[in-house]
């Protein structure tokens, strides 16, 4: 055998290999703690994985407590018909797109909220903000 089918059988030896790993996936591990729960959304209760996040805004009031207005997740802030209905998870009550709810924590621990509610349920929640949020 000559020099150049030995440089063929390589070159196709190595397009075949570059095939075999474009077409499988290596990292099956990193798949596993993609796909892992990683909580609900309070306004429509889907499970929100790795990378997806609430929409929400937070203001300080008085160097004391947190307002948090959570809006929704990327899932109950689209109008598509199939997504569960939004819904205040104290009252009940049904939510539109534009509605929030509020969350209050302290300073000390920020991402320990504890949810109040909507505006029909917690409406001192929204006092000085009712021409931001609804």
């Amino acid at each position: 055998m000559s020099n150049d089918t030995f440089i063929i059988i390589g070159i196709l030896i190595g397009i075949l290999s570059f095939l075999l790993w474009f077409i499988f996936d290596i990292n099956i591990k990193n798949q596993s703690k993609e796909d892992k729960i990683r909580g609900y959304c309070p306004l429509c209760g889907h499970q929100l994985r790795s990378g997806e996040r609430v929409r929400s805004e937070q203001i300080e009031t008085a160097k004391v407590e947190i307002k948090t207005f959570i809006k929704g997740c990327p899932y109950c802030l689209t109008q598509r018909s199939d997504i569960k209905k939004r819904k205040c998870p104290i009252c009940k009550n049904s939510l539109e797109l534009n509605q929030t709810i509020v969350a209050i924590s302290s300073i000390d621990e920020p991402k320990k909220l504890s949810i109040k509610g909507c505006k029909k349920c917690y409406p001192e929640g929204y006092l000085g903000y009712e021409s931001k949020y609804q």
